[in-house]
């Protein structure tokens, strides 16, 4: 009786063991799919003297770094988040694409979705630039409707009134950074000095250069928010070209004369996990002083 006691004992504390090992390793999975899969979407509003009355509410959504990745099939759950925000525009910085595993096609027609929700403006991030059909993927883009912006500028008008928009490549030379300064020195001479001026630029590291060039607002990406963030921080661990404690990794931030609105993006690239650092969907709506 009592070896069948004490065996008993060992079934219950065994099974004991096994069922909270599976309900740790179940409710883990479901936290890391939530961060990785469950997009969070951030209001936030620009101020400034220059901006035109007219635009005043004049709402922006952000997208970067989508690296082919599907919220819902053709990213149904994504494009309904954005549709629901009734944007002006939607912008995109860059990495619509992964060169790890490029599918275009998944990024292609969720921009032809988007450009029937709102006129949609793109520039490239460092993704597009790895692989020998970047040209052809920007003349795919162009044939669905969207306005890329490499090294190029347009004006959007309401009325009378007009707001300038920029775009910066992120061009790559044997997998180098080309001289990015020169590019925005070279976009900065093409400014409108007197207009209200929004820049599209995949690195948020450069916004010195981005301040001192003059451009009012900017949108970025790149950074992934530092993959895995601090809790109750703003800081993420690891951004690329930025390194360990990167000092740009998502949010608000501010040189002399000009803001800079930067994504945590929304897909994954080398590392495939994000922490604490949800897929982020960032809109802005503009207001006058």
């Amino acid at each position: 009786m009592t070896e069948f006691g004490h065996g008993d004992k060992m079934v219950k504390k065994i099974a004991a063991i096994c069922t909270a090992t599976a309900a740790v390793l179940t409710f883990t999975g479901i936290f890391f799919h939530c961060q990785n899969n469950f997009i969070e979407t951030t209001h936030l509003h620009f101020q400034s003297q220059k901006l035109p009355e007219s635009f005043g509410g004049f709402q922006i959504v952000h997208i970067s770094d989508l690296h082919n990745k599907s919220f819902g099939k053709d990213n149904a759950v994504l494009l309904d988040k954005i549709e629901k925000e009734t944007p002006d525009i939607i912008v995109i910085t860059g990495d619509i694409v992964d060169s790890r595993h490029t599918d275009f096609d998944v990024s292609l027609r969720f921009a032809s979705h988007c450009v029937k929700i709102a006129p949609t403006y793109y520039v490239s991030g460092n993704h597009e630039h790895r692989f020998e059909s970047t040209e052809e993927m920007f003349k795919a883009l162009k044939n669905v409707g969207v306005t890329v912006l490499e090294d190029e500028k347009t004006e959007i008008r309401r009325g009378e009134d007009k707001i300038m928009l920029y775009g910066l490549s992120a061009k790559h030379e044997d997998g180098i950074l080309s001289d990015y300064v020169s590019q925005i020195t070279a976009l900065r001479d093409k400014k409108d000095d007197d207009a209200f001026s929004v820049l599209l630029a995949h690195y948020p590291q450069y916004l010195y250069d981005y301040a001192k060039a003059g451009f009012d607002l900017v949108f970025s990406g790149h950074a992934h928010g530092g993959q895995i963030r601090i809790p109750f921080t703003n800081q993420g661990l690891f951004a690329p070209d930025q390194g360990f404690f990167p000092k740009y990794t998502g949010g608000e931030y501010r040189e002399n004369n000009t803001v800079m609105y930067l994504s945590r993006g929304l897909g994954n690239s080398l590392f495939p996990l994000r922490l604490f650092d949800r897929p982020q969907l960032i809109v802005v709506t503009l207001k006058g002083e």
